[in-house]
């Protein structure tokens, strides 16, 4: 019969997995979406440069707004607009 702690540890230890999962899933997600972005760009006929250059500013500003603001509601990410 396993002890209480036991429990305890094996739901925290739980917790840090679905937690860990959570943020890798997140950074390879964003990875994928910030390749996507960087190719629409350069397909709507940006330079690298300037590729670059929007979406340094899209993440410095409207992202980094985003993932600063109010965590307590629940509010998708902005999108990076692309006009070609």
């Amino acid at each position: 019969m396993a002890k209480k702690n036991d429990t305890v540890d094996a739901r925290l230890f739980a917790g840090q997995v679905y937690q860990e999962y959570g943020y890798r899933n997140g950074y390879a997600e964003g990875y994928w979406t910030a390749l996507t972005n960087f190719y629409k760009l350069m397909d709507a006929g940006l330079s690298k440069k300037k590729s670059f250059k929007y979406c340094r500013n899209f993440f410095t500003q409207e992202l980094i707004e985003w993932r600063d603001g109010d965590c307590t509601k629940e509010q998708l990410p902005p999108q990076l607009k692309v006009d070609k």
